[in-house]
C-alpha cells in the first residue's frame, strides 16, 4: 500500500520518454540486491554485512536523487534536450547519498572518521556512476561554483517528495536538515584531511575491491534497470560429466598411438587431482602443446564448478584471433552432449569484436540489450580475452567495472597464461591473489611454459608436467645466434635447410622484414603465403584454412600465429625472440606428432640499414639478453628439455624487477584511478608503442555491401538508433579493417571516410596488396 502511495505522489521522469523515477529506482535496488545476494559470504570479511546492505541499498536507491531537480525534469521531458550545469544530477545525488549514509551508519560505528571513510566511499560510486571512476582527491574539495550549482539545484526540488522519500526509506533525516548542510558547504563536507591521511597510509588492496564491487554492482543493475524490462536467469546447470561423455563420443579416450595414450593419461591425472584440491584455489596446468589443454582445463573447471558451488567460468585467451575458434569448439561440445541449441545465457563469447547476439529460450533481444547483457556477462561460460579480464580486474572505466562483480565466486581460466607481460606479473600476480584468497574466485592457470607470476607454494600443479615433456621427442630446437644474419643471408639459410621438408614456416619480428623476405622467397617454394595484421582478417582466416588442407605449403608470417593457432609444420625457422616467444611458436611444429623429429631454427636478424637487431624493435632488450644466457650451454636442445629451458629463464627473470608494476600496485591501494603518472588508468595490457589508425579494404563485394550499410548510417539523426544500427554491422564490418602504424599511413594515406580511412575496390593495386596486405609506399610513387 505504501509504494502505491509512493508511485502515486512521485512524478518524476528518470529516463525518455516516460520512465517514473520511482519505478527506475526501485528496480536498480532490487537488482542491486540481487547482486548482493549473488556474492560469497566471505565479503563480509572486507566490510561488516549490515555495512554493506546499507551502502548498497542507499546508493542503489538515491543514485538520482538529484534528476528531481526542475532543471533536470525539464531537460528530460524536452524535444530538444540540451545538458546544461543545471541539469547535471551526479554530484547533487552524491552529496545527498553521503549524508544518508553517513546518518546511517552513525548507530553502528563510533569512529567518526570510519564513518565518514564509508560514507565517501557511497559519495564516490555515486558521483562517478555514469563516467569513469576518479582519483579521489579531485573529489574531496568542493569549487565554489559546483556548491552554488547544488543550492539552486536543491531550491528547485520538490520539499514534500525528499521528505516522503527520508520516510518511505526510514532515514533520520528531513529536507531541512539536508537544505541546512548544503547552506553550510564546504564545512557539512569536511573530509579531506580524513581521507588524505587514509589514501597516504593505506597499504591494503580491500578499499580497491569494496569500491569497485559496489560501483559495478550499481552501474550494472542502473544500465539493465535503464534498458531491460526483463533480465534472464541464469538456472541450467552443467553436467559434471559433460566433457567426459563428449570424449567418449568423439572416441578420444581409445589410444591406438602412444601421443594419444599420453594425452589421456594427462587428462585423466588433471581430472582425478579434484579430490585432493583441499583449500586450494589456484590451480596450474603445465603440459606440452597439442595435449588438449582446452577441454582439460573446462573439464576440470566444471567440476570445480559443482563441487565448490560457484556461479560461472571466465575462459580466458589472450588474443582475439583465437577466441572464435575456441569458442566454436567449446559450444560444439555443448550442443553435441546436450543435444540442442544453447543461448548466450549459458555460453556468452565477449570481446570487442564480438558479435552482439543475446538470446534466452525463445526470446532474441535488440542489438542494445545483447551489448547490455553481453558486457556484464550474464552467462554461465564466458569466453574472453585477457583485455575484457584484466581491464576489469585492474580497470576504472565504467564500461569494463559493470561486470567486475562476476569476478567474485567464479573459476577464472587463463589460457596461455605466459602471454601477460612480465612487467605486469608483479600487479597481476596480488590482484589474483587477493581475488582468490578472499573473494571465493579460483584460478586456473594454462600454459605449456609456466611463468612465475605467483609464488610456487600458492599454486596446486594438477599434472606431472615433467613426466609428459620427458616422454616425447616431436621438435628439436637448433640455436643459430652467434652471428647476426642479413635478410639475404637468412634467404639462402632457409633454402639450404627446407630441402625436401614439405610444410614451411618462417617467424620473423616486424612486418616491413617479414614482406620483405617473403618477396625475395615466395618463387623459390610451393603454395607460398604471408600472414601479417596488414592483410584483413577476413583474408587472415581464408588463408589459414586453406593451409590446413595443403599437404605442401611455405609461410612466412610475423607472430600473429604464434599461439592458440592450428598449424603444423615440418620446419619452421623463427627469429630471435624471448623465451616464452621462441617456444610458443616451436608449439606449431610436428604438433600432433604424426612424423620424425620437427626442427625449429633460431637465427638473429640484422636491419642492414641500422645494424640494429630487428628483435630489439618489438621485445624488451633485458629479456633477450636473459633468453641468450639460458641459450648459452647448447647450440640443439630436444623437445624433452624445453620444460628445463623455460625453468631456468622463468627463475632468471624473478630478479627482474618492475617498477611500473609496484607503481601501479601502489596506485591501486592509494585509489588512484587516474591523475597520476602510474594511476590504475595507466595500466594497458597490450601497449602500443605508437598510434594506429583504422584503415577499410573493400576486398570484396561483401566488403562493398558492409560499407554502403556504414556511409548511410550518416542519414540516420537519432544517436540511439544510430548506434544500434552499427552495432549490427560492426562485427562484419571489423573483418575488413586492419590497423596501421601512423608512420606507415603517411607514407601512402588512403582518404578519410566517416572516421575511417577508406580504401574502394578501384583504389585497391594503389593501397592493397592482395598476398602482403596494406602497402606503405604507393604504387603510384616512383621515388
Amino acid at each position: 500500500m505504501e509504494s502505491e502511495y509512493i508511485y502515486s505522489k512521485i512524478k518524476w521522469i528518470s529516463h525518455p520518454p516516460d520512465k517514473k523515477w520511482i519505478e527506475h529506482s526501485l528496480k536498480v535496488e532490487e537488482l542491486s540486491k540481487k547482486f548482493l545476494k549473488d556474492l560469497p559470504d566471505c565479503i563480509n570479511v572486507l566490510l561488516p554485512k549490515k555495512v554493506w546492505q546499507i551502502l548498497l541499498s542507499n546508493i542503489s536507491f538515491f543514485h538520482d536523487i538529484g534528476k528531481g531537480t526542475k532543471y533536470f525534469q525539464d531537460y528530460i521531458v524536452s524535444e530538444n534536450k540540451v545538458k546544461t550545469e543545471l541539469s547535471n544530477h551526479s554530484l547533487l545525488s552524491s552529496l545527498v547519498t553521503y549524508w544518508i549514509v553517513e546518518k546511517l551508519l552513525e548507530p553502528i560505528f563510533r569512529d567518526s572518521n570510519l564513518i565518514k571513510l564509508y560514507s565517501f566511499i557511497a559519495f564516490l560510486v555515486v558521483r562517478y556512476h555514469h563516467g569513469d571512476l576518479q582519483n579521489p582527491k579531485t573529489s574531496i574539495l568542493l569549487e565554489q561554483n559546483q556548491i552554488s550549482l547544488i543550492r539552486k539545484q536543491w531550491e528547485s526540488i520538490d520539499k514534500d517528495v525528499i521528505n516522503l522519500l527520508l520516510n518511505f526509506r526510514n532515514v533520520p533525516l528531513s529536507y531541512d536538515e539536508i537544505e541546512m548542510r548544503i547552506k553550510t558547504l564546504p564545512e557539512s563536507f569536511k573530509i579531506k584531511k580524513v581521507i588524505i591521511k587514509f589514501l597516504i597510509n593505506n597499504k591494503r588492496l580491500d578499499y580497491y575491491f569494496i569500491i569497485n564491487i559496489l560501483y559495478s554492482i550499481l552501474v550494472d543493475a542502473d544500465k539493465l534497470a535503464a534498458g531491460l524490462n526483463f533480465v534472464p536467469e541464469q538456472n541450467l546447470e552443467i553436467p559434471e560429466n559433460i566433457i567426459d561423455i563428449y570424449r567418449e563420443m568423439r572416441g578420444w579416450t581409445k589410444s591406438t598411438e602412444f601421443f594419444d595414450e599420453l594425452r589421456n593419461n594427462a587428462y585423466k591425472e588433471v581430472i582425478n587431482s579434484i579430490s585432493d584440491i583441499d583449500n586450494k584455489n589456484i590451480f596450474s596446468i603445465q603440459l606440452p602443446t597439442g595435449f588438449g589443454k582446452t577441454f582439460t582445463s573446462l573439464s576440470f573447471a566444471i567440476k570445480l564448478l559443482k563441487k565448490k558451488r560457484l556461479k560461472r567460468i571466465i575462459y580466458c585467451l589472450p588474443f582475439t584471433s583465437i577466441i572464435d575458434q575456441n569458442y566454436h569448439e567449446i559450444q560444439k561440445m555443448f550442443e553435441t552432449v546436450l543435444k540442442r541449441e544453447v543461448d548466450a545465457s549459458f555460453l556468452l563469447k565477449h570481446h570487442h569484436l564480438s558479435e552482439l547476439f543475446f538470446k534466452y529460450d525463445d526470446r532474441e533481444f535488440s542489438y542494445s540489450e545483447s551489448q547490455l547483457l553481453t558486457e556484464s556477462w550474464h552467462s554461465k561460460v564466458i569466453v574472453t580475452t585477457f583485455v575484457q579480464l584484466f581491464h576489469t580486474l585492474i580497470g576504472y572505466k565504467n564500461r569494463a567495472l559493470k561486470k567486475f562483480h562476476r569476478l567474485l565466486n567464479s573459476v577464472i581460466i587463463l589460457d596461455e597464461v605466459q602471454s601477460i607481460p612480465i612487467k605486469y606479473w608483479k600487479v597481476i600476480g596480488e590482484m589474483l591473489s587477493f581475488l582468490s584468497g578472499n573473494l571465493n574466485c579460483n584460478i586456473i592457470l594454462v600454459t605449456a611454459t609456466q611463468p612465475k607470476i605467483l609464488p610456487e607454494e600458492k599454486v596446486l600443479k594438477l599434472a606431472n608436467s615433467e613426466k609428459y615433456f620427458k616422454s616425447i621427442n616431436r621438435t628439436h630446437l637448433k640455436i643459430n645466434i652467434q652471428n647476426n644474419m642479413n635478410v639475404n643471408q637468412l634467404v639462402e639459410y632457409v633454402k639450404a635447410h627446407s630441402t625436401g621438408k614439405k610444410k614451411i614456416i618462417v617467424v620473423l619480428n616486424t612486418i616491413k622484414v617479414s614482406a620483405d623476405f617473403y618477396s625475395k622467397t615466395k618463387n623459390s617454394f610451393k603454395n607460398a603465403y604471408y600472414l601479417s595484421s596488414y592483410i584483413i582478417p577476413k583474408q587472415r582466416l581464408e588463408i589459414l584454412r586453406h593451409i590446413n588442407r595443403l599437404d605442401e605449403y611455405y609461410l612466412v608470417s610475423t607472430q600473429i600465429i604464434e599461439a592458440g593457432v592450428n598449424l603444423d609444420a615440418d620446419i619452421l625457422f623463427r627469429d630471435f625472440a624471448t623465451m616464452d616467444s621462441i617456444n610458443q611458436v616451436a608449439g606449431r611444429c610436428n604438433r600432433f606428432n604424426m612424423k620424425s623429429a620437427g626442427e625449429v631454427h633460431v637465427f638473429k636478424l640484422e636491419d642492414n640499414e641500422r645494424g640494429r637487431l630487428v628483435a630489439s624493435y618489438i621485445y624488451d632488450i633485458s629479456l633477450l639478453d636473459i633468453t641468450e644466457k639460458t641459450f648459452i650451454n647448447k647450440t640443439k636442445y630436444e623437445e624433452k628439455e624445453f620444460l628445463y629451458l623455460c625453468d631456468c629463464y622463468y627463475d632468471k627473470l624473478l630478479s627482474f624487477n618492475s617498477m611500473e608494476s609496484e607503481k601501479i600496485l601502489d596506485s591501486i591501494k592509494k585509489l588512484k584511478y587516474t591523475d597520476d603518472d602510474y594511476a590504475i588508468s595507466t595500466f594497458k595490457l597490450i601497449d602500443e608503442n605508437y598510434e594506429k589508425f583504422d584503415v577499410f579494404i573493400e576486398y570484396d563485394s561483401e566488403a562493398e555491401n558492409i560499407w554502403e550499410r556504414y556511409y548511410s548510417l550518416n542519414e540516420i539523426k537519432d544517436f540511439w538508433k544510430k548506434h544500434e544500427e552499427y552495432l549490427k554491422i560492426k562485427n562484419k564490418l571489423q573483418n575488413y579493417i586492419i590497423s596501421v602504424n601512423s608512420k606507415d599511413l603517411e607514407l601512402n594515406k588512403p582518404p578519410l571516410v566517416n572516421g575511417i580511412y577508406y580504401v574502394s575496390r578501384n583504389q585497391l593495386d594503389e593501397y592493397y596488396d592482395i598476398e602482403t596486405g596494406f602497402k606503405k609506399i604507393s604504387s603510384a610513387s616512383i621515388w
